[in-house]
């Protein structure tokens, strides 16, 4: 993401799909999944951070759809 966002212009938007199992572990034997959600919530955060001053955000979705 850093590589593409370095080559994008200003004001642009990153947008992950995240999940809510980041925040808690609800259920037996999740808890590698619920570590890896985890660190892409941190990840979206250091994104949003770093890209701030150009404009470009970044987001997680992490709530459920549904379709």
């Amino acid at each position: 993401m850093c590589h593409v966002a370095d080559r994008m212009p200003d004001n642009g938007r990153i947008i992950v799909i995240g999940s809510t199992n980041g925040d808690a572990v609800p259920f037996p034997r999740i808890s590698a999944y619920a570590l890896t959600n985890s660190a892409v919530q941190g990840m979206v955060r250091g994104l949003a951070r770093d890209f701030g001053a150009r404009g470009i955000t970044a987001s997680s979705l992490d709530r459920a759809t549904a379709t």
